[in-house]
């Protein structure tokens, strides 16, 4: 879903973005223009950025092996 319609940036650009670390939107911004040009994607960049930072980029599942040594495996859908 496009947040910036003015500069063409989606959700994903920015969950893409704040994955690499980028955590404000103004260090977004200055990548992408969101939000710089009529600044009415503000409020929605923000939750999207708020949000990414909320859940973990790349989920896993603790697991231990018989022989005690902890695995972190990719959690599938």
């Amino acid at each position: 879903m496009y947040v910036c319609v003015c500069n063409a940036v989606t959700e994903r650009t920015i969950r893409d973005l704040v994955a690499e670390g980028y955590h404000t939107l103004n260090e977004i911004q200055a990548l992408t223009g969101c939000s710089g040009t009529c600044g009415r994607c503000h409020d929605h960049a923000e939750a999207v950025i708020e949000a990414s930072l909320a859940r973990p980029a790349s989920p896993v599942i603790p697991v231990i092996d018989p022989s005690g040594t902890s695995l972190l495996l990719p959690r599938t859908a």
